[in-house]
């Protein structure tokens, strides 16, 4: 496998961890022979222009995974494990490059690096503190708590507003300061999460390492549900504060709604009480609340979903199919 290269295996690099994004591993590896990521990239792939291009999310050609592994001694199958691509078919049906996916944030080096929302990580600073790396939940929208310490993840530094973009990070800077001002995120101001949150966090963590979840007695595709969680996610957020529905979140008065109209520019604590409260009512409350809210704002999205199907052969969660027939022989 190895027998065409000619150069030598970088030596004494430090190893992936258990979950880490490819991008944070690249950044460290970067950081411990003193450059940047893009000199790093630049040196090895310069005509695949990786550095540009969003490696947690792209199908990486398979040359360049031989000589990636070639050069950090790691298997194949271990460097494709760091990308997210392995949840395709969980969370979403495909995972694409250079739109906006459902449920992953999308991260950039290119374009204006003051989006925020669009272009950053978010971390827990204790887990920060005690691994010095970026795993991959630090790219799903729908986990915002870190269940080990009970709290809110960050998105941005508290000390410029930069956000969190580790790719950009020039040596003397480690792994753990913005790349912009320098500041430890170890050391920015933590917020204790709500024990709803949490508990939503852990199941959905269960949920992406299985294929099929119980629902009414019925099992469901992973899939199903997060398509479900992200339509009723999206709804909720749409209709905040002013449904009845967020009287059943009593912290609902401590957060407060950006202007944007999607989810993924929200404050973290409140994704996490809209997914949190989604889930609720999918599974506790679903011939309840959930359907009382959707009479309520008349959301006849049910339809929209069937037309989907039709131009693009999308499976229809058919158990959310059924219990839309009882919105459409009410209204």
């Amino acid at each position: 496998m190895y027998r065409n290269y000619t150069f030598p295996p970088w030596g004494n690099i430090p190893k992936p961890q258990k979950e880490e994004l490819l991008s944070s591993w690249l950044t460290r590896i970067a950081i411990f022979y003193h450059i940047n990521l893009k000199e790093l990239l630049s040196k090895h792939f310069r005509k695949y222009l990786l550095y540009y291009r969003d490696i947690d999310l792209t199908n990486i050609p398979l040359p360049i995974l031989k000589k990636l592994s070639y050069l950090t001694q790691i298997p194949i199958h271990k460097l494709q494990s760091l990308q997210l691509l392995k949840l395709e078919g969980k969370i979403q049906k495909s995972i694409q490059v250079g739109t906006r996916n459902k449920w992953i944030i999308a991260t950039s080096n290119n374009g204006n690096i003051h989006l925020r929302a669009s272009n950053c990580l978010r971390i827990c600073t204790l887990c920060l503190k005690e691994n010095n790396y970026y795993p991959i939940t630090s790219k799903l929208l729908f986990i915002n708590v870190c269940c080990k310490h009970r709290t809110y993840f960050i998105d941005f530094c508290q000390k410029c507003k930069s956000p969190i973009m580790p790719t950009k990070l020039s040596p003397p800077k480690k792994i753990y300061q913005c790349f912009m001002c320098g500041f430890d995120l170890r050391k920015s101001t933590i917020s204790t999460a709500f024990k709803k949150d949490i508990d939503t966090t852990m199941f959905l963590q269960y949920s992406i390492k299985k294929n099929w979840i119980k629902h009414q007695d019925k099992d469901i595709s992973v899939l199903d549900y997060f398509t479900v969680l992200y339509l009723i996610s999206k709804n909720l957020h749409k209709y905040f504060p002013n449904d009845k529905v967020f009287l059943l979140q009593p912290q609902s008065n401590r957060l407060v709604k950006g202007k944007s109209p999607y989810i993924i520019y929200q404050p973290i604590p409140y994704i996490a009480q809209i997914i949190s409260l989604s889930h609720y009512l999918i599974f506790d409350s679903w011939d309840d609340e959930l359907l009382n809210f959707i009479k309520r704002n008349r959301l006849m999205y049910a339809s929209e979903l069937l037309n989907k199907r039709e131009v693009t052969k999308e499976k229809v969660p058919l158990w959310f199919m059924c219990h839309m027939k009882k919105l459409w022989t009410t209204l």
